[in-house]
């Protein structure tokens, strides 16, 4: 799945991209984007997620829902696998593209 997402990434013209196994491995980490994999609730509890999000990171939880948006906190929800162009629906919304 991480390379599959970092091609579409790469695609939109997001070069620097990194790759974490855990949240924590992310800990100092200060992303324009962060996209996570699993239960939303664990990934908007976690720690590292709540400081993203008080300084206004957009979160993109790639969690096998459908998709959500919370435009006002800047998370959005997208079904795993991820189909790019809800990925880019999302970008959009971001003004990334």
């Amino acid at each position: 799945m991480a390379d599959d997402l970092e091609e579409v990434l790469n695609g939109c013209g997001i070069t620097d991209v990194r790759v974490f196994q855990t949240l924590d491995d992310a800990t100092k980490l200060w992303p324009s984007l962060a996209i996570v994999e699993g239960d939303s609730t664990a990934i908007l509890d976690h720690p590292t997620v709540v400081t993203w999000m008080a300084t206004g990171v957009p979160i993109v939880i790639l969690n096998g829902q459908p998709a959500e948006h919370d435009d006002a906190r800047r998370v959005y929800r997208l079904e795993q696998p991820f189909r790019e162009r809800d990925l880019m629906a999302v970008f959009r919304r971001l003004s990334l593209l």
